[in-house]
């Protein structure tokens, strides 16, 4: 949980007016934490998913996120006219994640399959 509370001071810090210092410092916080959190992430995936396509489905939905996400980003950059809605959504999409993350699923063991 670390690494997504310094994914939320990153792209905290980036509200406002940026000096080029703050600006580096963010940008650095902020892909040292996602380095450092997605393949926790993912490893959640893993443990919770019931079948080997879970994990072609969530590569399929990074691959999808990563050439969306710039297009959406550009949208609401452009209807907005600045950043703060884009960085202030970006947290909001962060906290749910974690909330999604933070769901607890009782593993199924063997008993559970037997009919």
């Amino acid at each position: 949980m670390a690494g997504y509370g310094l994914i939320v001071v990153a792209l905290l810090a980036l509200i406002g007016d940026l000096s080029g210092l703050r600006f580096l410092g963010a940008a650095c916080v902020f892909k040292f934490a996602w380095t450092f959190t997605v393949p926790f992430v993912l490893a959640r995936i893993v443990r919770l998913a019931r079948a080997i396509e879970t994990m072609a489905v969530v590569n399929l939905t990074l691959g999808a996120g990563f050439a969306l996400g710039p297009a959406a980003g550009g949208y609401v950059l452009q209807t907005s006219g600045g950043t703060t809605p884009l960085l202030l959504g970006a947290c909001l999409l962060l906290a749910g994640s974690v909330l999604l993350i933070l769901v607890r699923h009782r593993p199924r063991g063997l008993i559970d399959n037997v009919s």
